[in-house]
């Protein structure tokens, strides 16, 4: 048997021949496969991986079972992008993907176990997969590199150009054992290489401990800042007066997630310092901290124990105010002691002044850290989180605590609610354009009305129902949204007008207002039309912006293909 882009062929060796495998039954499934491996499991049926997903042929019967991500379990693959597959066992057949990593699969239950990228493989493409005999060890080619992996102790090592292969990049169908010479042949898109596995020292895999960023909150000026690093150490972190707090984010150099770590720190000063357990929490705060210099070391483990093959070191220091530091109040005293009545007045008025630019200082602070960041769901949480540290740490009255909590659940509810939409708008599925004028007629009630605004829908009758793509439902959605709320936030309109037509590319939406109008300028600091045109233009589309007789009207072209 062999594999091609038409299907399932028998071959006869001899006379050279081939004929497609059930070539009389035009609807058997695998004449549309492009079949890229097959292996003979140990019963004699055949698994086949396909650009449509695994299927097991039994020859004698002709009796076919499919696997793939729209099958019931135990059936369910990840993924229907197929690039090698090896029947191991009666029971465990290991299937090689191209953007899921590495599957074993049991042929009555499923799915056991997954090979991804941060959880066991350098990356998700499997370009082959091969266990020599007794087969208690896998070797995994995939577009990072060589993989040796023991599926009975989890234990894995990776082999890249740097261990002496010709390329990190391997194809598929490119590997071979040779059980005489006991040697091992690779080829990628550098060349072949060959190595003997049995000389080899498969030391346990150890990651790297990475400071992937770096958020400090500063004093002056009134700032937060986010340094993103991408495993790179910073020379020093310092902390002024003032400043709040400084967040680290950790990672493991094959982390596919935050919980797949455990991280702890200890801060060393001119003492001994005990190490700390920072847990599965991937982020580090330093805030509070005595007047000095300091080393903070940071070690982490992979989840099953493994440590990491290095420390992260930073220095740290803590700056005070001068009149702060150590020997200046001996000093000030004696200043006291020998100067006039006149000098201790001024100092006692300079004194006043810094207290109250102090105060000043951190009143601008809580006032600048209320301030709404727009239409960003990132901006909003921001302010949820601000907004709970200063509730947290800094002392307020009862009026300015109710003030903060209302202006934290206004911001809640407003992340909430576009969080809700944009979830809605990715993760709704498959949704006709009927469904999705359902949704926007709901949500125009639920903003119009309740600001005085009436809304007209007009919907041309000849208006076609495909389904939709989601980056154009998304993106769809969103402009809408924003061009309802541009119209309640600046218009001073009484009536809203939602237009759809059918257009010969695509679609044309238009959101209309009899309200003050508009040049089609963004405003000094406004985002909505940038935002609206960058929206278009990632599916296609076009925004242009109409000034009316009375009113403003926004126009959106989107092809319908998304």
């Amino acid at each position: 048997m062999g594999g091609g882009q038409q299907g399932l062929f028998a071959l006869d060796l001899a006379r050279r021949t081939r004929k497609r495998y059930r070539e009389a039954d035009p609807a058997w499934p695998l004449h549309g496969c492009e079949i890229e491996a097959l292996s003979e499991g140990a019963n004699g049926e055949l698994w086949l991986a396909t650009n449509r997903g695994l299927y097991c042929l039994q020859p004698a019967t002709g009796e076919l079972r499919h696997y793939g991500p729209d099958e019931p379990p135990p059936y369910r693959l990840p993924t229907g992008l197929l690039r090698c597959v090896l029947a191991a066992h009666p029971d465990s057949v290991w299937v090689g993907t191209l953007d899921a990593g590495l599957l074993l699969l049991h042929p009555r239950r499923g799915v056991q176990r997954q090979l991804t990228l941060g959880r066991g493989l350098p990356s998700e493409a499997v370009a082959f997969v091969l266990a020599p005999r007794p087969g208690r060890v896998l070797w995994v080619g995939t577009h990072h590199g060589l993989v040796r992996y023991e599926p009975r102790t989890g234990r894995r090592s990776d082999l890249t150009t740097a261990d002496g292969l010709a390329t990190n990049e391997l194809n598929r169908q490119s590997s071979w054992y040779d059980s005489v010479q006991q040697r091992l042949y690779v080829g990628g898109v550098g060349g072949l290489s060959f190595l003997a596995p049995q000389d080899l020292t498969t030391p346990e895999y150890q990651p790297r401990l990475l400071l992937t960023s770096l958020t400090q909150h500063h004093a002056q000026p009134d700032t937060i800042r986010t340094d993103y690093l991408a495993g790179t150490l910073p020379k020093g972190l310092e902390l002024a007066p003032g400043d709040a707090f400084a967040d680290l984010a950790l990672s493991l150099s094959d982390d596919g997630g935050s919980a797949l770590g455990r991280f702890t720190y200890r801060l060393r000063g001119t003492g001994p310092a005990p190490w700390q357990e920072l847990g599965t929490s991937h982020h580090l705060r330093l805030q509070g901290l005595e007047p000095g210099d300091y080393t903070l070391e940071i070690r982490g483990e992979t989840e099953l124990g493994t440590p990491t093959r290095n420390l992260l070191r930073v220095p740290v220091r803590a700056r005070t105010y001068w009149w702060r530091r150590p020997g200046v109040w001996a000093a000030l005293t004696a200043l006291l002691v020998a100067g006039a009545v006149g000098g201790v007045y001024g100092w006692q008025q300079r004194r006043g002044r810094r207290r109250e630019q102090h105060w000043q200082a951190e009143h601008a602070l809580r006032q600048r850290i209320a301030a709404d960041l727009h239409d960003d769901v990132g901006n909003l949480l921001t302010q949820i989180s601000m907004h709970s540290d200063l509730l947290r740490e800094t002392p307020h009255t009862p009026a300015q605590t109710r003030a903060r909590l209302d202006a934290l659940a206004l911001a809640a509810r407003q992340a909430g609610q576009q969080m809700s939409d944009v979830v809605w708008s990715l993760h709704a599925g498959p949704l006709r354009l009927s469904q999705l004028l359902e949704r926007m007629r709901d949500h125009a009630q639920e903003v119009l009305p309740p600001a005085g605004l009436d809304v007209q829908f007009r919907v041309a009758p000849d208006l076609p129902d495909p389904v939709l793509a989601p980056a154009l439902l998304h993106h769809f959605y969103l402009i809408y949204k924003e061009a309802l709320h541009n119209v309640v936030k600046h218009a001073q309109a009484t009536t809203v007008t939602v237009q759809l037509a059918a257009a010969p590319a695509g679609l044309t939406l238009t959101v209309a207002d009899d309200g003050r109008g508009h040049n089609g300028r963004p405003r000094p600091g406004g985002r909505g039309l940038a935002s609206m045109q960058g929206r278009a233009q990632a599916v296609g589309g076009t925004v242009r912006y109409e000034p009316l007789m009375k009113g403003f009207a926004v126009v959106v072209a989107l092809p319908l293909a998304g």
